[in-house]
């Protein structure tokens, strides 16, 4: 049988308990409507999870925006849940926590609507229901302006 000796183990330099690890977990990732690139279709939120983007028409991409995004977040990190916002459990930081309230309780209102209704087909993942898409899964991360349009960017939780 072979002995190792502690010197000749190999340790991960960034994993949990390195400075990377802990930098990376202190630190937000900037946002990309900060960058003007086209939002990600995965996104990391402050507590590990990864949340999934909700699908949109092709025409709403960052060169067709009139101005930049208005990014949402709290304590610096992007990403605010929709049940957070309308409980007032979750600290949005200014100035657009108002432009939240609103968004968040539009997408309740749809919610409300379109609960356990049919949708398009190859849609059925994205449907609001119990066994799908729950209102607490949802995540606003931004919201953006196309000519006469505002357009939210939502992420979800949850979606295996």
């Amino acid at each position: 049988m072979s002995y190792m000796q502690p010197n000749q183990t190999i340790v991960n330099s960034s994993g949990a308990g390195s400075a990377g690890y802990y930098a990376l977990q202190a630190n937000p990732s900037p946002h990309p409507a900060t960058m003007h690139v086209e939002m990600p279709p995965y996104w990391h939120l402050r507590d590990g999870r990864l949340a999934k983007r909700v699908p949109r028409s092709q025409r709403f991409s960052p060169s067709q925006q009139s101005f930049p995004g208005i990014t949402f977040s709290s304590d610096g990190w992007c990403g605010v849940r929709v049940t957070d916002i309308l409980h007032n459990r979750a600290s949005i930081d200014c100035p657009t926590d108002t432009f939240a309230f609103q968004i968040a309780g539009l997408i309740q209102d749809l919610h409300n609507r379109a609960l356990d209704k049919p949708v398009r087909v190859g849609d059925e993942d994205w449907a609001f229901s119990e066994n799908k898409v729950r209102l607490s899964d949802v995540y606003i991360l931004s919201a953006h302006y196309y000519r006469n349009v505002w357009v939210p960017e939502l992420y979800v939780i949850n979606m295996d």
